[in-house]
């Protein structure tokens, strides 16, 4: 137990580890969400289910692995500069791109006809869905560091003589 609280201090930390677990919850919804936008309600069938089920579970084991190596988790997102939010489009982007190289070797290995099949255009449905679902969390984090309120008055810088203060 000792040897697990070290590993996730040491890899993660307390405050990026909670990004990690929000993103594996939200993630599991992408897929759905995808497909939802690309068939309407009829995601909901049985044909797409198992499809759908298997295609979440491979999506989650490629996204995560992809935005650690992306660095999403070892970032501190209360400073998040353009750099970073370059960071979430090149992660999303890899994991997008393997997820369609994965969709297309089903749909290639498998037959023509079957419950496997989905849509091909889903895992770029699925690239846009994840990349708000992980963008959101982190800028809406650096939206609420960005303009400290003190009293209801914004914070600045103060120009002249302790007496009086000028808040710019």
């Amino acid at each position: 137990m000792n040897s697990l609280m070290t590993f996730k201090k040491s890899t993660f930390g307390d405050r990026k580890l909670y990004f990690l677990v929000s993103d594996a919850v939200l993630l599991l919804f992408a897929p759905l969400l995808a497909l939802f936008l690309r068939v309407d309600l009829a995601c909901l069938t049985p044909q797409y289910r198992a499809a759908l089920l298997a295609y979440t579970v491979v999506s989650l084991l490629v996204k995560l692995p992809v935005f650690v190596w992306a660095g999403l988790y070892s970032r501190l997102w209360r400073y998040a500069t353009i750099s970073d939010m370059l960071a979430i489009v090149r992660g999303v982007t890899l994991a997008t791109i393997l997820l369609m190289v994965a969709n297309l070797g089903v749909r290639l290995f498998t037959s023509t006809v079957g419950p496997l099949h989905l849509p091909r255009s889903l895992p770029i449905l699925d690239g846009f869905v994840t990349m708000i679902i992980v963008a959101a969390p982190r800028m809406f984090k650096r939206l609420l560091y960005s303009s400290p309120m003190e009293n209801g008055v914004k914070a600045g810088v103060t120009v002249g003589e302790p007496r009086g203060a000028f808040v710019v």
